[in-house]
């Protein structure tokens, strides 16, 4: 794990591989058109995000506060970054035409952290938006979060950070909405992720 001791001495090159690591602040996927706005501090990692289109329907995203683990976020981060769309893509293909669990995921990951030997807190919100079915599904971890649809506005349950606890105890949120902004802060910043259906 040579690179990533390399990361832990080297606060800077971590944080510029996950600055580098993040999304477009806009872009079109899976037949919507997602965009963000982030607030954190420009010389150290905060809120890390990561949207990936799963299908030409389907979208995957997470906000993960790397500030309450120590150096252990920053791996983390980059753990998360390699593995949470294959996870979550091999979940789907096992349920066939029914939305992901995504509460299974997150303990999915928690395990992971744990095998990884990364102890500390990992703040995390993970999402799931299907364009066909219009459908969004949200699960927080240790996130605050404000999802506003246009015609609800539902506050996020902020559960336990990743990494606290053996096991994940975690609610989940699904919503069926054309277009949705959500808002998400914890310790490392303040981010406004938002996404309209074409």
């Amino acid at each position: 794990m040579r690179t990533g001791d390399a990361l832990v001495s080297n606060p800077i090159a971590a944080s510029r591989l996950l600055q580098e690591l993040q999304p477009p602040v806009q872009q079109e996927m899976s037949h919507c058109r997602v965009h963000y706005r982030q607030l954190v501090s420009a010389d150290k990692p905060g809120l890390v995000l990561d949207i990936a289109p799963l299908s030409e329907n389907d979208l995957a995203f997470y906000c993960l506060d790397v500030t309450r683990a120590g150096d252990n976020g920053v791996l983390a981060a980059l753990l998360l970054r390699a593995l949470f769309n294959g996870l979550l893509q091999e979940q789907l293909a096992h349920q066939g035409q029914r939305l992901p669990e995504m509460g299974s995921l997150l303990k999915q990951v928690n395990q992971l952290l744990r095998q990884a030997n990364l102890p500390g807190q990992f703040p995390l919100l993970v999402g799931y938006y299907h364009s066909g079915l219009k459908n969004l599904i949200l699960v927080s971890a240790g996130l605050n979060g404000t999802l506003n649809t246009g015609e609800h506005q539902i506050q996020i349950s902020n559960g336990v950070p990743l990494g606290t606890l053996g096991d994940a105890y975690l609610n989940q949120i699904s919503q069926r909405c054309t277009s949705w902004q959500c808002q998400i802060w914890g310790a490392g910043g303040r981010l406004r992720l938002m996404l309209s259906a074409e």
